[in-house]
């Protein structure tokens, strides 16, 4: 069972690392407990050393959902960017690709070459950038014969 400790760390760190990507905050949470479990059967005097950094990150991950909350009802905005599918936006930056959507400007990705001022729907949030395409093109205007 000396493998286990070093497993269960190494497990911790990657998920700690991986809600950098993911913003999430679950996982790097879910990422602690396996350090310090892992840091705790190794050694308990090791949890010294990982203790500190990882109540830190704990810390920073709760700031930033209240924050985000907060934000959020105070605005009128999304508490989360996942209630950001199927709004419009409009690019505002097509180098690195950044969109408006709500009042907030956002990093993007997209399949198709979008310039400024194109208008885009977003179709899925990946962590903290939204994947968009280009919207419809208006039918108002448009007669009908």
């Amino acid at each position: 069972m000396d493998w286990l400790p070093h497993v269960l760390m190494l497990s911790g760190g990657t998920m700690i690392a991986a809600d950098c990507l993911a913003n999430t905050g679950v996982v790097s949470a879910v990422g602690v407990g396996l350090l310090w479990l892992g840091s705790w059967l190794r050694d308990p005097k090791l949890l010294l050393v990982t203790g500190p950094p990882g109540a830190l990150i704990l810390v920073m991950q709760v700031w930033g959902l209240v924050g985000r909350r907060r934000a959020g009802s105070a605005e009128g905005g999304p508490a989360d960017a996942s209630q950001l599918r199927g709004e419009e936006g409009v690019v505002v930056s097509s180098d690195p690709l950044r969109v408006e959507v709500r009042g907030e400007v956002w990093d993007a990705v997209s399949e198709a070459d979008l310039g400024e001022g194109d208008r885009v729907v977003v179709r899925r949030v990946l962590g903290s950038r939204l994947e968009v395409e280009p919207a419809e093109p208006s039918r108002e205007g448009v007669k009908e014969r």
